[in-house]
């Protein structure tokens, strides 16, 4: 629901810009995908290590198929880079933080 909201928005920017997410979980994720979609570089820093793990296989935590085909493209692109490490936060220009319970 919260990405539906923010996709008008997110159209409306041109690609290029690094964005830095905090938090990979379910909104934040499909959220950061809306971005990656229209060009832009997304650095996804996450605690969870597993979660990382599952988004740099190219598979996706989340229950349908086109989130999957969707992060395997943009991690092979290298247009979204899921981490737990902060130095690849510094090049940002632009960090998102959402609260979990949207």
């Amino acid at each position: 629901l919260f990405s539906l909201f923010l996709q008008p928005l997110i159209m409306q920017t041109r690609g290029g810009s690094r964005i830095g997410f905090v938090g990979l979980g379910f909104v934040r994720l499909k959220t950061a995908l809306l971005f990656c979609g229209i060009g832009h570089l997304v650095t996804g820093l996450e605690v969870d290590e597993d979660l990382v793990d599952t988004n740099s296989d190219c598979k996706s935590p989340l229950p349908n198929e086109y989130d999957h085909e969707t992060v395997s493209k943009h991690v092979e692109q290298e247009r979204l880079r899921p981490t737990t490490d902060t130095e690849g936060l510094e090049e940002c220009e632009v960090y998102v933080a959402l609260p979990s319970e949207v």
